[in-house]
């Protein structure tokens, strides 16, 4: 879909949009794209890694699938989560399943050390 800058822009004050060029850009909802039609897998995975996210549904991110580190950290940087490279298993691709089990270990185990 393709939407004029400004109508992205909603909250801009009046004296600004001057200064703004009206440029149509292709702008993507990630929450609500649909990630089967995506033909390129790592783009695929990203989005739908960030679609659960979003919902919340870290279970979903747990299926026993492979992906590529980068994805999954694009991922986790789109949707502002704080996961870092060493919470990974090592490699260039990564088993959900563990990967999601890791960081839920390491986030329990600084829950135990902040109280």
């Amino acid at each position: 879909m393709l939407e004029a800058l400004k109508e992205t822009l909603k909250s801009t004050p009046s004296e600004m949009e001057p200064y703004i060029n009206d440029w149509k850009l292709p702008v993507v909802d990630l929450k609500t794209m649909d990630a089967r039609k995506l033909m390129n897998r790592r783009l695929r995975d990203v989005v739908e890694i960030d679609q659960s996210m979003f919902a919340g549904s870290y279970d979903g991110l747990r299926e026993n699938r492979k992906i590529e580190t980068e994805s999954f950290m694009m991922a986790a940087t789109f949707t502002c989560t704080n996961i870092r490279r060493e919470d990974l298993p090592e490699g260039d691709e990564i088993n959900m399943c563990k990967a999601m089990d890791q960081l839920f270990q390491r986030m329990r185990d600084e829950g135990k050390l902040n109280t």
